[in-house]
């Protein structure tokens, strides 16, 4: 067995995020011969799912895993010590705030009042995010996607920012439009900030080439950098042992419209007769999208049918390693990562030709 340092799909991994340090870094000349020192994320972070995190924040009800967070923060605590972290976490679901240590990396976590972030413009983010930031006095702020304002957010603080776009809100708006009114408002706001803010980033980072095409011709930018993150190191040690009696169909993501659920079921109803499979999704659901889907569908595909809500990466792999195929009729995914991680395990994969998909997948191989 291959191990996972000596792993060519590992090796060609790490050396992609290491390009990413590498790049990253380098842009930041004008902060003088000292270079970075000092850096602070904003302003979500999957802490429930970090192993450093103490047990009762892990034990908050779980939201998505975020694993590209998880491996970039996990390479810089292994490559770049010397690097000040600093993740500032809003989320009403914190028993408390809490402030903790891991290596170089200091956590921030602040228990909000619900129902004062998005109505406010993130106004009261900005307050809470400033009243740290002003301690730790961060050289950079590293800003995660525009669904939280974090791009104003730091604007508005004064500070030099970068942003990751792991999701284009504005694509998949366009592609699957918010059906009901805190849907349009709360992602008209995430439009707005992108319209707004993006411009303005010392750099924009995206993971796939169509992000990067997209985000060019879309607003303009010429500070886009295309800068993959590798799945998480266990998806290269899982042993294929795929079903076939019955075939085990998977597909991990939000069953929503914009995930394409729709399509999928439908798509299978048509050969529930004449084919013997099983069909597991993973992750949570839209209503009352799903719901209503639910009765569209037959009773004998909904026989076949293994719902389950988030799942440990452990299990996804697990999954992963017996399932037949991933099903994936995504109608927009910038990156998505079960595909990535679907064929670092070897599983065929069966997805529409959108977004970053082409980028990990060739067509009839």
């Amino acid at each position: 067995m291959v191990k996972l340092g000596e792993h060519p799909g590992w090796q060609q991994a790490s050396r992609c995020l290491t390009w990413f340090f590498h790049r990253l870094f380098a842009s930041f000349e004008w902060m003088g011969e000292y270079g970075l020192k000092s850096v602070a994320w904003i302003s979500h972070f999957p802490v429930e799912w970090w192993e450093g995190t103490p047990t009762e924040f892990r034990n908050i009800p779980k939201g998505h895993p975020a694993v590209w967070q998880r491996v970039l923060l996990g390479e810089f605590m292994r490559e770049h010590p010397e690097l000040e972290i600093h993740i500032v976490a809003l989320r009403k679901t914190f028993p408390r705030s809490s402030t903790y240590r891991v290596q170089n990396v200091t956590f921030h976590l602040i228990k909000t009042v619900g129902g004062l972030r998005a109505p406010t413009l993130f106004w009261y983010d900005t307050y809470l995010i400033g009243r740290v930031l002003r301690k730790v006095r961060p050289q950079l702020v590293h800003c995660w996607g525009t669904e939280w304002g974090a791009p104003w957010i730091a604007y508005r603080l004064g500070y030099p920012f970068i942003v990751t776009m792991q999701g284009i809100i504005t694509w998949c708006c366009r592609v699957s439009p918010p059906k009901n009114l805190y849907g349009k408002l709360y992602f008209g706001l995430s439009q707005l900030c992108e319209r707004q803010m993006l411009r303005k980033a010392i750099l924009v980072t995206t993971e796939s080439k169509y992000g990067v095409n997209f985000l060019k011709s879309e607003f303009g930018l010429t500070n886009v950098w295309q800068a993959e993150h590798p799945p998480i190191k266990l998806f290269f040690q899982v042993e294929r042992r795929p079903r076939v009696r019955p075939l085990k169909f998977l597909f991990v993501g939000r069953a929503s419209h914009l995930k394409g659920t729709d399509l999928l079921l439908k798509a299978l109803d048509q050969i529930v007769d004449i084919a013997d499979f099983e069909i597991v999704v993973i992750g949570s659901r839209e209503e009352p999208f799903f719901s209503e889907l639910m009765g569209k569908i037959s009773p004998r595909l909904r026989g076949r049918l293994v719902l389950r809500d988030v799942c440990t990466t452990a299990e996804v792999a697990n999954e992963l390693g017996e399932s037949t195929m991933l099903l994936f009729p995504t109608r927009a995914d910038t990156s998505p990562n079960a595909v990535k991680e679907a064929a670092v395990v070897g599983v065929p994969v069966v997805a529409t030709r959108v977004g970053g998909i082409p980028d990990y997948i060739i067509d009839g191989k």
